[in-house]
């Protein structure tokens, strides 16, 4: 009978042992899901960094580097049909730059993602 005890209470001891060294790596675990949502927040804030430098690169090809000079033949986006035509920046704006459809004469504030450089034809 002491046998029986002593044996189930080694096994009760090491099933104890056992479930702390669970909840030691349990908690190591949830330590490094937290570090790596950690830098996975900061490589979305980076890539959104890198992504804004990039269109400002594009547009500053587009407008000039020092802003719009003069009227400047771009590109723009016409979402209604969903095709580029050609137009001339008229001005930034605190939203995007005022262009002037070259086509039909209308005017519109567009955002810098629906501008791009016109290709002049060179190679």
């Amino acid at each position: 009978m002491k046998q029986k005890y002593a044996e189930l209470k080694n096994s009760f001891e090491q099933e104890k042992l056992s479930s702390q060294n669970c909840k030691c790596e349990a908690d190591t675990l949830k330590k490094e899901v937290s570090d790596l949502k950690k830098k996975l927040g900061n490589i979305f804030k980076e890539n959104k960094e890198l992504k804004e430098d990039i269109n400002k690169r594009k547009l500053a090809s587009v407008t000039g580097k020092h802003g719009v000079q003069g009227r400047r033949k771009v590109l723009c986006f016409w979402k209604q049909d969903q095709k580029w035509y050609e137009a001339d920046i008229i001005e930034k704006r605190s939203k995007g730059y005022f262009v002037k459809f070259v086509l039909d004469g209308v005017e519109r504030v567009l955002k810098q993602k629906d501008i791009k450089k016109k290709k002049t034809g060179k190679r």
